[in-house]
């Protein structure tokens, strides 16, 4: 029998999702972040989620995208009884699972399946649905020194095809476009250390490149818990190191080790003039990461290194791009936006506001 019949059996024989995970656990379904009560107790106090949400059942909206069939959304959901609760499942089998759990267990009756809405997690637009059905209804935090009370943003992205959908969300964040547009929204991403080295980006490290530079400007980032049983050592180096209070994750026999990150979208970090400059700084300085700041000033277009070597300090062009800091590129965006013979770089990638989700595709 195979995952999706297993678990739409599954969702059809329980009448509550702790049955559910009792039945998962009993025919070894092979699930992942299925990890007991207790694990998930520890980390939504070190998350103080309760604290930074004490309207919750009257204002609260979470959207759980790529929701797989760990027990993750279904004990959010009672720690924080949310106002509104949406999930985008991972998958058909994982929508089925949900769909027969929301329609039975009483405690999970007010949360909402989308099952045709994972297929455009891609695209700014795909929470329209939500909004236009009132499923949510978040406000936009005008006071960007708090966090946004009225939205939380949850989502697991363990394979290839989740990496991807983080990258997006990171970049929709950047854009403060599709749900970021609220202003201050807390992403919670489940993934594996590997790919959470992407977006911490340590100082001099080869994983500080444009994903984590761009990343941690727009916002700030905290590992909550992690599991290394593969000895990865990148991962056992950095995190032990920046992260010595995070939660260690028990381990899971057969399955991949995992990362619990706390994006905190913050637009008041670095005071940025120019976005649309920075952004192609980052991404044409950090073409060939290893290199020095004057090494990599060809990559701006002819005559870049002349210009820049008249108003940047020569301590800042002799370093090498990873130990450039997230400050550093913000005042190397505002020499270059006032460079009188920058080329037109519109066309080389996306820049400016998209179409707002309320208009058509």
């Amino acid at each position: 029998m195979g995952l999706y019949a297993t678990l739409r059996g599954i969702g059809a024989q329980t009448k509550s999702y702790t049955d559910a995970m009792k039945m998962i656990k009993e025919k070894n379904v092979d699930t992942k972040l299925f990890f007991d009560q207790d694990t998930f107790a520890k980390i939504f106090k070190k998350l103080n989620l309760r604290k930074q949400y004490p309207s919750s059942s009257e204002k609260l909206n979470i959207v759980d995208v790529c929701t797989s069939f760990s027990p993750f959304a279904y004990y959010m959901h009672q720690e924080l009884h949310p106002k509104n609760h949406v999930l985008y499942p991972e998958s058909p089998s994982a929508g089925a699972f949900w769909k027969q759990i929301t329609d039975k267990d009483p405690l999970m009756r007010d949360v909402k399946v989308d099952l045709g809405q994972a297929n455009k997690l891609l695209k700014h637009s795909f929470i329209r649905k939500a909004l236009n059905e009132k499923w949510i209804t978040p406000q936009e935090q005008t006071d960007l020194s708090k966090i946004n009370d009225t939205l939380l943003l949850v989502g697991t992205f363990m394979g290839f095809t989740g990496s991807r959908s983080l990258r997006v969300l990171l970049f929709f964040n950047q854009m403060k476009t599709s749900i970021f547009q609220f202003n201050n929204v807390k992403f919670l991403a489940w993934m594996q250390p590997s790919e959470c080295l992407k977006f911490i980006g340590p100082m001099g490290s080869r994983h500080r490149r444009s994903n984590a530079l761009m990343t941690n400007i727009f916002s700030d980032v905290k590992v909550i818990a992690y599991s290394n049983f593969s000895k990865y050592r990148p991962a056992e180096r950095y995190l032990t190191k920046l992260y010595p209070d995070a939660i260690q994750l028990p381990t899971m026999t057969a399955r991949k080790d995992a990362c619990l990150v706390e994006f905190q979208s913050n637009y008041s970090k670095f005071d940025i003039k120019y976005p649309d400059e920075l952004q192609v700084l980052i991404h044409k300085m950090l073409i060939c990461p290893s290199n020095r700041v004057v090494d990599n000033l060809y990559t701006l277009g002819p005559g870049a290194e002349d210009y820049f070597k008249q108003h940047l300090s020569d301590d800042l062009l002799q370093k090498v791009l990873p130990y450039v800091t997230e400050e550093e590129f913000v005042k190397m965006s505002e020499v270059y936006y006032y460079w009188p013979f920058k080329p037109n770089t519109e066309l080389e990638m996306f820049l400016g506001t998209p179409t707002p989700i309320n208009e058509d595709d």
